[in-house]
């Protein structure tokens, strides 16, 4: 909601009298029935929305840049963010943070699409994996 009001509000207040949902379904619904409507989601739950009613949201571009998978991957998109997890060198010692984090690394790529969020490029995945089992420590400047 941060990016958003700084990004599309220009750090201008947000209304207290609005709706609010985890129901990504319902939530779109909202946005599609009401043309006075305004409404933000994660780009992936925008994209999860059902075809019938996307097609009836307008979508706000920012810096001319339309939410679309492509564009979030790209990082054209100025609203998407990746999703990143952090461990400590002390944690990742521990058998069963090191099970828990080696399993998400393994998995993620399944999983995201199931919670709305988009996918990185495949390679992305590895140099991942590979940059855990190497415990290379410190923010990845490639995401900077």
């Amino acid at each position: 909601m941060d990016v958003f009001q700084q990004l599309v509000l220009g750090n201008d207040e947000i209304r207290d009298d609005y709706q609010a949902t985890d129901d990504i379904q319902e939530l779109s619904g909202w946005a599609a029935e009401d043309v006075n409507a305004l409404s933000f989601m994660g780009i992936g739950n925008y994209l999860a929305a059902e075809d019938p009613t996307r097609t009836h949201i307008d979508n706000v571009l920012v810096d001319g840049v339309a939410p679309s998978l492509d564009e979030a991957r790209s990082g054209n998109y100025p609203l998407a963010r990746p999703l990143f997890i952090y461990v400590s060198e002390d944690a990742a010692r521990r058998d069963e943070v090191d099970a828990f984090v080696t399993t998400y690394l393994d998995k993620v790529e399944a999983v995201l699409p199931r919670v709305y969020f988009y996918q990185l490029p495949e390679e992305e995945y590895a140099a991942s994996q590979q940059r855990y089992a190497d415990r290379v420590t410190g923010v990845d400047q490639r995401w900077q």
